[in-house]
């Protein structure tokens, strides 16, 4: 939300200033539709917080009825979004119109914007408790996909939670539901596919593949690879060299 232009405007009618406002809430608004889809309730959260000064100044630029009137376009995008969730179409309904019932009977504002922070923290848990009871799977894709792409920084079991945003207990038990794995020992295995595709497609010397997949040392990674594979690093590229 670009605050800072608009307060270079110095003249500007009302119609206009009213239009450049809601352009700008309803687009920076789509960042938080896909928030509460995923459930990031800390993103959401976080989010509201460091926007908070740009919404109350751009809430003071335009009329209540217009503060209202963004609500309920904002509050039917939330309502949207916990039902991509999986959240039950009549759950969202009934918050849906017990917000639009509230926000009419308010006379500030502050009091508009304060519900809205309210509105979306609540579609946002109830996407969040949905996804993790009824559909683990979403969130253990995007971590076998974390793993994949971070796999050469020197990936942790508490960068994965932190990425998640769930508890440790709960991260291995999607590990263990899924792979048969505890996170620690998926990394590590995955750590050992891709140390099999540099040894058999590129020119790496075993130090620099143990360094890049970030091993503590090379007689780690050694050990590490002969008890996955049967073989030790030589081995294995001798026998599958394609250079």
């Amino acid at each position: 939300m670009n605050t800072k232009l608009i307060r270079q405007e110095k003249v500007f009618s009302t119609t206009e200033d009213e239009k450049r406002c809601g352009l700008n809430l309803l687009a920076n608004e789509q960042k938080l539709v896909q928030m509460v889809e995923e459930g990031a309730l800390s993103e959401v959260k976080k989010y509201l917080t460091e926007n908070r000064e740009d919404y109350v100044y751009l809430y003071q630029r335009i009329s209540l009825s217009k503060c209202k009137y963004y609500f309920c376009i904002t509050a039917g995008q939330m309502a949207r979004s916990a039902e991509r969730a999986g959240v039950e179409e009549w759950d969202t309904i009934e918050r849906l119109g017990s917000y639009l019932i509230q926000v009419e009977e308010l006379e500030e504002k502050k009091k508009v914007y304060e519900l809205l922070c309210t509105m979306v923290e609540d579609f946002c848990i109830q996407a969040q408790n949905r996804i993790l009871t009824e559909k683990p799977c979403y969130f253990f894709r995007r971590c076998l996909e974390y793993v994949q792409i971070h796999i050469y920084e020197g990936i942790t079991v508490q960068a994965l939670v932190d990425f998640a945003k769930v508890s440790r207990s709960t991260l291995n038990r999607w590990f263990r539901q899924y792979t048969g794995m505890t996170p620690s020992a998926y990394i590590q295995a995955y750590k050992i596919t891709r140390a099999s595709d540099l040894l058999r497609h590129s020119s790496l010397t075993i130090s620099e593949i143990s360094q890049i997949l970030d091993f503590s040392d090379q007689p780690h990674f050694q050990n590490c690879f002969k008890r996955a594979t049967g073989m030790t690093p030589w081995q294995f590229r001798n026998q599958n060299i394609d250079l």
